[in-house]
């Protein structure tokens, strides 16, 4: 097992899907290995989450956070339809397929009141920074797998799939926390709070009940929207 720096603190359970998917809230997964066979930070990242961490979810064709969802703790190997959107897939004319892919199911996802844009996140550039500087001063040489980078004298989403979302970003980002401060699920954000109403997932699908291990694969259905 891989040791990451949030290893040993079970309160660390926040990560950010990145992503232009149509189906937001449904799961997190990607391949088992990037082009060529080579394994990639934000592909096998998916394998470190865990039944109850919580995935917040970057619409990048928005360019904004839109929504909280929990990790139900089922995951299975399946095969999924998929193209990488970064600058060096775009550059080598990378193109859909099928690829073996592993999914992590998720449930319960809240929408934030309003979406956070990358506008916003740019404002707070300088203390969603210090989050990172931070970090990495307490794990020198430790991979962060952190959201955004430092991009010329602005900021942007790092260019992976899945990242690795810090507990104090949350006192920087305080809307992403919102959507749980009411819940009775407010525990897993570790957020102070009562509980009280729940939502809806996209499309106005229910909450997935937790379910076990060892989902058998299922059949390739016609291509959904790809990363």
């Amino acid at each position: 097992m891989v040791a990451y720096w949030w290893s040993q603190r079970s309160d660390e359970n926040l990560f950010m899907e990145i992503t232009r998917r149509d189906d937001i809230g449904s799961d997190v997964k990607a391949p088992i290995a990037a082009r060529g066979g080579v394994s990639t930070p934000g592909y096998a990242l998916v394998s470190a989450v865990q039944a109850n961490n919580l995935a917040i979810h970057y619409d990048s064709a928005a360019e904004q956070i839109v929504g909280v969802s929990r990790a139900t703790g089922e995951r299975y190997n399946e095969p999924i339809w998929w193209v990488a959107r970064g600058s060096y897939a775009k550059k080598a004319g990378a193109k859909p397929k099928w690829l073996p892919g592993l999914v992590v199911a998720l449930a319960d996802y809240r929408p934030l009141a309003e979406p956070l844009p990358l506008a916003v996140l740019r404002q707070r550039r300088l203390a969603l920074l210090a989050v990172r500087d931070a970090l990495q001063a307490e794990f020198p040489g430790q991979r962060l797998y952190f959201p955004w980078i430092q991009y010329q004298d602005s900021l942007r989403t790092w260019q992976t799939y899945l990242a690795k979302c810090p507990n104090a970003v949350l006192d920087v980002l305080p809307e992403v926390r919102e959507p749980w401060m009411h819940s009775s699920e407010s525990g897993h954000l570790r957020a102070r709070a009562s509980p009280g109403a729940t939502s809806r997932r996209p499309n106005g699908r229910s909450p997935l009940p937790p379910v076990a291990l060892g989902r058998p694969a299922r059949a390739k259905a016609s291509p959904p929207t790809s990363r």
